[in-house]
């Protein structure tokens, strides 16, 4: 069995006017390190592979450590303890942010919701868009809310269904932009400070720690074929001419099902040997390896949302295995 748990902000603290950017202290990171080595056995990438080209067998209840998005907080911060402890990890980075100094969406949002309040950013939102808002019902959309983001507030919760599931991605961008530029400015500097530079980048890569989240951090599936085929190989190809060889993982942004839907085939195309998922369960077999799963740190031993079982977490996990592979591998 094989247990991918995934991991981003790494930071000493998280103060903030508003909590939105959530993650681990170094000291956090450790603890959970230390719990989830009681629990198995920490692979690395080459290990992972070495099992799909049938050169090799993973140890009993296998664990690996990933972090999306490249953020210079994961070499800085949790870098440091790994080495102390002496396991390896995976780290897939966007490459956009490799090559050029666009700050992604994804992180934008973060960074205003930390600084402006939920009904701030909503009050934003229905400016732009009323007539769109003003034909929902604003209690239905509250249950929905409530239900979907159990650990938020009512009113981050809402924000975050209006965001995530009435706007499209185009529309909720015009908003953020608004906004980052308007409370944040220079982009460039953000860039620079969250984002891994390209020397942290070539180190990852040799050290054989270094996957792929994409060119940006856009869902797959939202996209068509064409733009589908140039997110992977325009990654594979940055992170090739930085590092000297292809990388072999790929994390797909958002992770969701539908983003691994038909994908096989062209990451395979692309270079890359397995691609994880956020659908999360423990993967029982790596006979599909383009759609494998993965479960949020907070949800493995040390998280916020994990809760204790007599059965050890692995055997819990067993009995959740990853039912994906029969529908998204075309």
């Amino acid at each position: 069995m094989l247990l991918a748990v995934n991991f981003h902000y790494i930071r000493n603290s998280f103060d903030a006017p508003f909590p939105s950017i959530f993650g681990c202290t170094p000291e956090g990171f450790r603890n959970a390190l230390e719990k989830m080595s009681k629990e198995g056995t920490f692979v690395s990438c080459s290990d992972i592979v070495g099992a799909i080209d049938g050169n090799q067998s993973l140890p009993n209840n296998a664990l690996i450590i990933t972090f999306d998005d490249g953020l210079k907080e994961q070499y800085e911060l949790a870098l440091p303890v790994l080495d102390a402890m002496g396991i390896p990890a995976l780290f897939f980075v966007n490459t956009a942010s490799v090559e050029g100094s666009v700050v992604q969406n994804v992180h934008k949002i973060h960074l205003v919701r930390s600084q402006l309040s939920p009904e701030t950013v909503s009050i934003a939102l229905h400016l732009q868009y009323k007539e769109l808002f003003n034909s929902y019902d604003e209690k239905e959309i509250a249950s929905k809310a409530s239900d979907h983001y159990k650990y938020d507030t009512l009113e981050a919760a809402i924000l975050k269904y209006k965001m995530n599931f009435l706007l499209t991605g185009d529309q909720l961008e015009v908003v953020i932009n608004q906004l980052f530029e308007e409370y944040f400015g220079d982009e460039a500097a953000i860039h620079q400070s969250l984002y891994m530079n390209h020397q942290q980048v070539i180190d990852l890569g040799r050290r054989g720690y270094l996957g792929s989240h994409g060119h940006t951090h856009v869902p797959t599936g939202n996209m068509d074929e064409n733009r589908k085929h140039e997110e992977v190989e325009r990654s594979q190809s940055i992170l090739t001419q930085l590092i000297g060889m292809p990388v072999s993982g790929f994390s797909f942004p958002y992770g969701s099902k539908s983003s691994a839907q038909g994908m096989a085939s062209i990451l395979e195309r692309a270079g890359y040997k397995f691609a994880f998922t956020m659908e999360r369960a423990i993967n029982t077999h790596l006979n599909q390896p383009f759609a494998l799963a993965r479960i949020d740190n907070n949800d493995a031993p040390g998280g916020k949302h994990f809760k204790a079982k007599e059965e050890s977490f692995m055997t819990a996990m067993s009995h959740r295995s990853w039912h994906l592979h029969a529908t998204s591998q075309a």
